[in-house]
């Protein structure tokens, strides 16, 4: 390990080793005698900041940290600006244990994890001692507290501070098992156990004799937990420390460590320490899944609460949210994109549309002989409505079709209810944490093969709440409204155009379904054969009735999150208040949809969760409305027209995408799409099948459409990307010696950047 030590930071700090050649060089030149390239450097380094001179006065360490064994990891302590040369400022890790170092480079003492009687709370409750050490070690990891001692003469005000720090090591016990023992530090000095009583005591005398100890024994760790992996990291709160973190190759597990909460207690604690959970008695709180090996990670802390970085070696970095409603959801990806994930937007946005399109040319739209019969069959693919194209009978599926609706309806609801994703995490957090699995050395043993099982049940899981929530929804409301479409049998329907007829058809269609249809003249118009209203149908209608609101409601917060359960926690489930800005579906939405940027597919994260909700409502309704309004086309193309306003008008009034070109394309499909509709309304409203009007309205509107997604594309300028900055203090305080803040914060205001934040508020661009 090099070790540099110097002060300031930012660009003044890069600039450190350019100076410090400057003056090897003038003194080369002052040893040669070159006086007078000598004065004219100084001439020059009199209109030099000379602030920059000062880390002149600092000390560049020569000496490098040797070791025995390669270094995994460096962490440093708080407060290690004043310490003495006998306190610990930093700390190494090896296979052989913790080197401590002070600020002048000098190795105080290593730690090992040994210890003769630590704690272990068996499954029973009881507590026994345990003996513990570790021939190898893999990690470390700390967090730096500060803690404010008020001094006996309370009216003065004055206090003390002393800087409190964790030291967390993992490592293997000679079976291969895993070990995480803790030490406790105190203005770089490590607390030895009381031997009568409890605590730690904090005296420089029991780190000399440490370091005397011709034995070489290692001061003994507070607690020793059967944790650990080859990265560790902890909670960086400065009030407590409550979770750890460890890396098992794809996965990364959270675990707590925190007995009680602080403000529970009656005196204040004597340090972090004191605070830790006996060994056995923690429990696994997430298990954060990766698609490679985890090669690093680093937890960090926020105003909004702790975070997590990862990053793996496929070269992909993530950040883990780490409490409150979604904890364990990643809200930012770093990484190259996939080509299936530049090709399939555009691609599943053009089919949506034709989708959406081909509603304009159904069965009931009187179009244009010529092109009748290619519209029909468009609208059958568009929809996979292929099941009359194989010859099936419309009565022999009809029962089987609703019933496995209505059977992932339910299937649906429940998962969403129980919280069933969370539950069979919970289930493979259990089964890996049992003593079975951790002394299982194989794949194939038994309680191996049981968490593998649970895995694949999870998997199972999480796919078909995405399925049921996202490709399903539209075939399942199809059925939903085809098991509701009654209409007179085939013989009884008038045929005639009088209007009279007609209402007093229409009158006898509502009274006959007051009526329960006693005179069996109504029938499903999926299903003759099925008579509606009565017997098996009413019970079925029953069964809708119940199921399908509930349905709907449930499926608004995973729809918006494309399905994936991991953003719809069961505790945000009922947080209906749509209209409200911080509601918890609108921010998981927007969590779902900007954790990856996707450049010029970006979805804008304000326009997320109103976009997809608009597109839901569509994808459902337009095929609940053509279905239940066949006999009735004008009534079913003018709202089918509406719908594709709406669409546009929301895409034009509240862009959809960041990327202003791509904005465009958008927007203009959305164009096209209600131009269709309108001409199919154009159509119905002609009622003329040899009228050519209504197709070439249509190729007009696909001409005007086009021509105008071209020139709107040629001519708007690229722009430069954008991203959203957060401030949470009220005042932005420079640190002198990073002037590279300052200068990051006035080139963005020159540029177009952040705005002043208003008081108190987060400050978005």
């Amino acid at each position: 390990v090099d070790v540099l030590f110097c002060g300031g930071g930012g660009r003044k700090a890069a600039r450190l080793r350019e100076e410090m050649e400057a003056e090897q060089l003038k003194a080369e030149r002052m040893a040669s005698g070159d006086v007078d390239a000598l004065e004219r450097e100084e001439d020059d380094d009199e209109e030099e900041d000379p602030k920059a001179w000062r880390y002149m006065r600092h000390e560049v360490l020569p000496c490098v940290l040797e070791h025995p064994t390669e270094v995994f990891s460096v962490r440093s302590f708080g407060g290690h600006k004043n310490l003495t040369d006998a306190k610990i400022a930093f700390a190494t890790c090896s296979e052989d244990g913790a080197h401590m170092w002070s600020s002048e480079g000098e190795q105080l003492l290593l730690l090992r994890i040994e210890a003769q009687m630590t704690k272990l709370t068996l499954a029973s409750g009881a507590i026994q001692p345990r003996a513990v050490s570790c021939p190898k070690h893999l990690c470390l990891a700390a967090v730096n507290k500060e803690r404010h001692l008020i001094d006996e003469d309370m009216e003065s005000g004055d206090y003390t501070t002393k800087f409190m720090s964790l030291l967390f090591m993992s490592g293997e016990d000679a079976h291969g098992f895993p070990q995480m023992g803790v030490w406790g530090i105190e203005d770089g000095i490590i607390g030895t156990r009381v031997k009568h009583g409890t605590g730690l005591a904090y005296s420089e005398e029991g780190m000399a004799e440490a370091k005397e100890d011709p034995s070489h024994k290692s001061l003994e760790p507070v607690c020793v937990y059967e944790k650990g992996g080859s990265v560790i990291d902890v909670d960086q709160s400065g009030v407590s420390t409550t979770f750890a973190v460890q890396v098992k190759g794809e996965t990364v597990d959270l675990w707590n460590t925190e007995a009680v909460a602080p403000g529970k207690l009656v005196f204040e604690p004597e340090g972090p320490a004191s605070l830790l959970i006996c060994p056995g008695r923690e429990h696994p709180r997430i298990q954060m899944i990766h698609t490679s090996k985890v090669c690093d990670i680093k937890v960090v802390s926020d105003p909004e609460g702790p975070a997590m970085i990862t990053s793996t070696d496929e070269g992909t970095a993530f950040v883990w949210d780490l409490e409150g409603d979604d904890e364990g959801q990643v809200y930012a990806e770093m990484r190259s994109l996939t080509p299936q994930e530049i090709l399939l937007p555009p691609i599943n946005l053009i089919v949506t549309t034709a989708q959406i399109v081909s509603f304009a040319f159904g069965p009931a739209i009187p179009w244009k002989q010529e092109v009748h019969h290619s519209t029909v069959v468009y609208h059958k693919f568009m929809m996979l409505d292929f099941k009359y194209t194989l010859k099936f009978n419309k009565e022999d599926i009809f029962w089987p079709e609703i019933i496995l609706t209505c059977m992932a309806i339910v299937f649906f609801q429940i998962c969403a209810l129980v919280g069933l994703p969370e539950k069979m995490d919970q289930a493979v957090r259990s089964a890996m944490n049992t003593e079975c699995f951790r002394n299982e050395k194989l794949s194939v043993e038994p309680c191996h093969i049981i968490v593998n099982i649970l895995k694949g049940m999870r998997r199972g899981t999480y796919l078909a709440m995405q399925l049921l929530s996202t490709v399903l929804v539209v075939p399942m409301f199809k059925s939903c409204a085809q098991a509701v479409d009654c209409n007179y049998m085939p013989s009884l329907v008038n045929g005639t155009s009088d209007i009279a007829a007609n209402m007093a058809q229409e009158t006898n269609h509502f009274l006959e379904i007051i009526t329960m249809n006693p005179n069996k003249d109504m029938v499903l118009a999926s299903a003759p054969n099925v008579l509606c209203y009565r017997g098996d149908h009413l019970k079925l209608l029953g069964v809708l009735f119940l199921i399908v609101p509930l349905y709907l409601l449930f499926l608004i917060p995973y729809a918006v999150c494309g399905g994936d359960a991991k953003y719809v926690p069961r505790n945000i489930l009922f947080d209906w208040k749509l209209w409200k800005q911080d509601n918890t579906w609108r921010r998981a939405a927007k969590r779902k949809a900007t954790d990856l940027h996707l450049a010029v597919l970006h979805v804008n994260p304000r326009e997320a969760f109103r976009t997809l909700l608009l597109e839901l409502m569509g994808k459902i309704m337009l095929p609940v409305i053509t279905t239940l309004t066949t006999t009735k086309p004008i009534f079913q193309m003018a709202l089918v027209s509406l719908i594709g306003f709406i669409l546009w008008f929301n895409a034009l009034f509240h862009a959809p995408y960041v990327q202003r070109k791509f904005c465009v394309f958008v927007q203009d499909l959305k164009l096209f799409t209600f131009g269709s509709m309108a001409c199919g309304l154009l159509t119905v409203c002609i009622g003329d099948p040899q009228s050519w009007l209504p197709v070439y309205v249509l190729v007009s509107v696909f001409c005007v459409v086009f021509i105008t997604m071209i020139t709107q594309l040629v001519f708007i300028q690229a722009e430069k990307p954008k991203v959203e900055i957060c401030a949470w203090s009220e005042a932005q305080v420079v640190d002198e010696e990073s002037p590279l803040l300052k200068d990051t914060s006035s080139k963005m205001d020159e540029e177009g950047g952040a705005a002043e934040p208003e008081e108190g508020d987060a400050e978005e661009e």
